[in-house]
């Protein structure tokens, strides 16, 4: 009888520890999306100005159509990308892709802000001030959105590896987050587009 009970107590307290480390997941992986679903219209916001800016930008830089046009390419890229991950960040591979993508429009974006540097009439153009204190303003707050997403799926990450609750992330499907390149919009956090 005595048996019994203890062994009772101890399916009750195993019962209610998986339901307490349920919600935990529940709750982490909640914070994942809420931290992506700041994220997802800053970069929309981004994707949607960089076309116009490098249409403004074309009048100056006549002579270097293949630096335009890659920076096209990079940010229709990464327009794709962040329409697959949607607003599923649990999409590893698909954030994965974003995350390259993203890059790689970093990087597009510089090599064009270095040539433009050779034009100095551009920046006395108020419409091009106006797009690139856009560019830098949706950077800057898609920065730190991307650092709150890293730190969300930082925590979720890490309680789904720690022992026991690996067991319950397993049984009950808590999938992986995607993680973001450290290296990519984290590096606009406070910083002017212009800078570059």
């Amino acid at each position: 009888m005595t048996a019994t009970i203890l062994y009772a107590a101890l399916a009750l307290v195993l019962v209610f520890w998986t339901v307490g480390a349920h919600k935990r997941f529940t709750a982490l992986r909640l914070q994942c999306r809420t931290a992506f679903a700041q994220l997802h219209p800053l970069l929309r916001l981004r994707h949607d100005v960089v076309p116009g800016l490098v249409e403004t930008l074309r009048a100056y830089l006549r002579d270097q159509r293949e630096v335009l046009e890659m920076v096209i390419q990079a940010c229709n890229a990464a327009i794709d990308a962040h329409a697959a991950v949607g607003l599923n960040p649990l999409n590893r591979g698909a954030m994965e892709k974003l995350g390259a993508a993203e890059e790689r429009l970093d990087a597009a974006l510089a090599g064009m802000f270095r040539v433009a540097q050779q034009f100095p009439e551009m920046r006395t153009d108020a419409h091009v001030k106006e797009l690139l204190d856009r560019l830098s303003d949706a950077q800057s707050r898609a920065g730190f959105a991307w650092q709150l997403y890293q730190e969300a799926a930082g925590h979720y990450q890490a309680a789904r590896r720690q022992f026991p609750g690996s067991i319950i992330a397993f049984l009950f499907g808590f999938k992986a987050a995607g993680a973001l390149p450290a290296r990519s919009l984290q590096r606009h956090a406070g910083r002017s587009t212009k800078q570059e």
